[in-house]
C-alpha cells in the first residue's frame, strides 16, 4: 500500500489513501498505522494535487488515539507554501482538535494565517475549532487574527466569530 501511495499515479494514490483510510477508522488503526506515519505524510509534501494532500489529512485526523506525530507532519505540511490551502485549513482543524494548547500549533497557525488567503480559506480556519466545549480564551485570539488578517472584515468572518465568541467564551461576551 504504501508503494502504491509513492507511486507517481494520482489514481493509485488514491486507491491507496482509501485502503489507508479503511485502516485508519478500525479501532486499532493508529496502532497498525503508528510505524507509517512519515510515510502516509510524505504526500503532503510531494503530491501536487490537492485531492491527495486532503486525503492524507483526513487518514491522519481519523487516527485514534492520535499518534503524538501525526502533530510534526501536519505542521510541516501547514509551513508550505506551496500546498492547498483548503488541505492546510483542513490540517489546522485537526491540529487545532489533538494539541490546541501546542505553542507550536498556535505559531504554525499565526504564520498561515499571515499569508495572502482567500476568504473562504480565512473562514474554513475559522470554523476549525468548531464549538469547543471548553472555554478557551485561544480560540477568540485566533477568531481575531482571522478578522485582522482579513480584507472582509465584515460578513460572514465577522459573523463566524461573533458566534464562536457568543457560544464557547465567556471571556469574549465580556468584552475582554
Amino acid at each position: 500500500m504504501f508503494a502504491a501511495l509513492a507511486f507517481n499515479d494520482r489514481s493509485v494514490q488514491h486507491n491507496a489513501l482509501t485502503g489507508l483510510y479503511e485502516i485508519a477508522r478500525r479501532p486499532d488503526g493508529a496502532v497498525i498505522l503508528r510505524n507509517h506515519i512519515g510515510a502516509i505524510g510524505e504526500p503532503l509534501l510531494s503530491s501536487p494535487d490537492s485531492e491527495t494532500q486532503s486525503g492524507v489529512v483526513l487518514i491522519l485526523g481519523t487516527l485514534a488515539p492520535t499518534p503524538p506525530e501525526v502533530t510534526s507532519v501536519l505542521l510541516k505540511f501547514l509551513k508550505e507554501t506551496d500546498r492547498d490551502s483548503k488541505a492546510q485549513a483542513g490540517a489546522i482543524f485537526e491540529l487545532l482538535h489533538v494539541a490546541p494548547e501546542n505553542p507550536q500549533v498556535i505559531t504554525g497557525v499565526e504564520e498561515f494565517l499571515s499569508r495572502s488567503l482567500d476568504s473562504q480559506t480565512r473562514i474554513s480556519v475559522l470554523n476549525a475549532p468548531g464549538n469547543p466545549s471548553r472555554k478557551n480564551i485561544r480560540f477568540v485570539r485566533l477568531g481575531r487574527l482571522v478578522v485582522n488578517r482579513s480584507e472582509e472584515r465584515h460578513g460572514k468572518i465577522t459573523f463566524r466569530l461573533l458566534v464562536l465568541c457568543r457560544n464557547s467564551v465567556p471571556e469574549c461576551q465580556s468584552g475582554k
